[in-house]
């Protein structure tokens, strides 16, 4: 959406026996998960631009 890839990772761990037909799995069957989210693209740049364009704004900021 609006040129922006996001990214979701889920880690942990899932005993076999709790994952469905269609290879799915609830949140609640999931030991020691970790959840991460990011992304990357137009208004993640915008929101966190690089160090060049930060010091670029300091010197020049109009």
């Amino acid at each position: 959406m609006n040129f922006e890839k996001r990214i979701l990772t889920v880690t942990g761990y899932v005993r076999p026996i709790d994952i469905s037909r269609n290879n799915e799995i609830t949140y609640d069957k999931i030991a020691g998960a970790q959840i991460s989210y990011g992304g990357e693209g137009q208004i993640t740049d915008v929101q966190q631009p690089t160090y060049g364009q930060q010091a670029a704004d300091i010197v020049l900021p109009f």
